[in-house]
């Protein structure tokens, strides 16, 4: 069975302008459930001005509203494709296999990245764990995933993080 979670969006597509519309990946439907856009990607987000960036298990774009490319990095990203509060930055969570010792292993990234496409932060699970004295569990894979992301063993699998303002 498959979950889908359908997320409301205003869109300034054109045709779509001021009209409320679901996203799923990077399809774009109507309230009748009419594929009306599909873009390239898993994971989407949308500015006001009709540009939009994506990201999947391959790497992270920016397309302007006209669907060229802006700008691009390489990378496995997962999970999560979200701006800050104030839509100034995009927080990406994305995965990276390291040495460990003797072994890979697979870690999380977090990325904060500009519109511009300037990379303010690339922060490994690792140097959390360092950074908070936590000892680092080494987490056996199961054969499919070792073989899809190229380690035995991972330290960590975040799915989403957030910045919180200051309290």
């Amino acid at each position: 069975m498959i979950y889908v979670t359908m997320t409301f969006l205003f869109l300034t597509f054109g045709a779509f302008a001021s009209s409320v519309h679901f996203v799923e990946s990077c399809r774009v439907f109507d309230k009748a459930g009419m594929e009306l856009l599909s873009l390239p990607g898993q994971r989407c987000l949308f500015l006001d001005d009709g540009s939009f960036i994506s990201s999947n298990e391959k790497g992270i774009k920016f397309f302007d509203k006209n669907k060229s490319l802006r700008w691009s990095f390489e990378g496995h990203f997962h999970h999560q494709l979200n701006f800050t509060s104030d839509k100034k930055y995009i927080l990406a969570m994305g995965s990276e296999v390291m040495m460990f010792g003797k072994h890979k292993s697979r870690v999380d990234i977090f990325w904060k990245i500009d519109l511009n496409g300037k990379v303010v932060l690339k922060l490994s699970s690792d140097e959390i764990f360092r950074q908070l004295k936590t000892p680092v569990e080494h987490n056996l894979m199961d054969s499919q995933r070792m073989f899809e992301v190229g380690a035995p063993i991972e330290i960590s699998h975040f799915n989403s993080f957030y910045e919180v303002p200051s309290l």
